[in-house]
């Protein structure tokens, strides 16, 4: 569903040749394996990428964090309860930390 979002270009992957020197020093970090902070330069099209994919995990954290109608009738032991109110916690949590994030590399990629 989300990738009919996406809007390919057609043109496929970049040789290294091909790239300027900011791409060409950017993949070579991405190559290293090292950590990208969201101040560092990152092309656009990398950017906003990222930015879409956290927002898709902080709504799946969010709506899997809701209790299901049948599930929730069907607790009775206050255990139960207990363990899938932490449960919903901990997924709201993670939504919102994603979330955060995600405005987070937004913000950042505008200065």
């Amino acid at each position: 569903m989300y990738a009919q979002m996406v809007q390919s270009t057609g043109k496929g992957v970049k040789s290294l040749e091909d790239m300027s020197p900011e791409e060409q020093a950017f993949q070579t970090r991405i190559d290293a394996g090292e950590k990208i902070e969201p101040k560092d330069w990152m092309p656009e099209a990398y950017r906003k990428n990222l930015i879409r994919q956290i927002s898709q995990h902080a709504h799946s954290e969010v709506v899997g964090s809701s209790l299901k109608e049948t599930g929730s009738h069907a607790l009775q032991r206050w255990n139960a309860k207990l363990f899938c109110s932490q449960r919903c916690k901990t997924k709201l949590a993670t939504g919102f930390i994603c979330i955060r994030q995600q405005r987070l590399w937004a913000c950042l990629g505008r200065t």
